[in-house]
């Protein structure tokens, strides 16, 4: 029994430790209305969009370079999150769905069907920003619908070395640093000493932990920091400060339920620096 545990550690720390780029596949759209007019009659547009979807994904699934989101992990969170778009084909759509995933990239596209060919475009999005990057796109095309396993082949192959090519890019929680003049001017008495630094530091969340590698200890801000501040914002935010060794230092901030910030801050001696993080929520789905 020990042994069995040891080994289902060693796999779940391989899996938690994967580097790979990790990919979902979201449904792509027909270029087309449903219906249209072919020769004076109507036509029906055959709705591929799951089929070309798990294609796809069933495609992506053979290389060993990147890791895939399972189709049915991605069906279970749709409908976990009643998501349901008029449009699949929108970057910050895929962006957030990729993020709470967990997913480096998300694959978004269009099929269609012309006089004498069928054509898949797709795009790939990066989802920790929601920009699909120039040369981020990949095309097939093939003669009849009997070849749409060729497509995804063809895409899927196209799709591969855009990921690998740059690598992991994780979401993550992102904060600005911005100068706020002298450290004299919050401290007319100059009980703070030349060397030292005012950080004023403003996350989007209610209880931060905010650690340095300089120890220092951070507490509520004063009366100056928040004034003209609107009590939305007071209500969902937190605002710290301390006075610091000015130089470069290692901060990190940290809420349950959020991915952590991290950052090497260079503040100069006798300024005074607010920091406004923005921490990015982690979804989790319920099993």
């Amino acid at each position: 029994m020990r042994y069995l545990l040891i080994a289902a550690l060693i796999v779940l720390a391989a899996g938690m430790a994967r580097a790979e780029p990790r990919v979902v596949v979201l449904p792509f759209d027909a270029m087309v209305d449903s219906v249209y007019i072919f020769m004076g009659e109507k036509q029906s547009v055959i709705d591929y969009r799951s089929s070309l979807q798990q294609m796809i994904t069933s495609e992506l699934l053979k290389y060993t370079e990147i890791w895939v989101v399972e189709y049915a992990d991605l069906i279970e969170y749709i409908k976990t999150k009643n998501i349901k778009p008029d449009l699949w084909n929108d970057p910050k759509l895929a962006s957030r769905i990729a993020a709470d995933l967990e997913a480096d990239y998300a694959i978004i596209g269009t099929y269609g069907e012309f006089t004498r060919e069928i054509r898949v475009d797709g795009r790939v999005v990066v989802a920790a920003s929601g920009d699909v990057p120039q040369g981020n796109t990949v095309t097939s095309v093939v003669g009849i619908w009997d070849d749409l396993p060729t497509a995804a082949i063809q895409v899927a192959n196209q799709i591969v070395p855009i990921v690998t090519a740059s690598g992991r890019l994780r979401p993550t929680s992102k904060g600005v640093l911005f100068p706020e003049g002298d450290l004299s001017a919050y401290d007319p008495v100059r009980t703070s000493p030349e060397s030292s630094a005012r950080l004023v530091v403003w996350v989007n969340a209610p209880a931060p932990i905010i650690s340095t590698s300089t120890s220092d200890s951070f507490k509520r801000c004063d009366r100056i920091d928040v004034m003209n501040i609107p009590a939305e914002k007071m209500r969902t935010q937190s605002c710290k400060v301390a006075v610091i060794k000015a130089g470069k230092i290692d901060l990190r901030i940290e809420h349950r339920g959020y991915l952590p910030y991290v950052e090497t801050l260079d503040l100069a001696a006798g300024k005074a620096y607010r920091l406004e993080v923005d921490l990015k929520k982690v979804e989790t789905l319920p099993r």
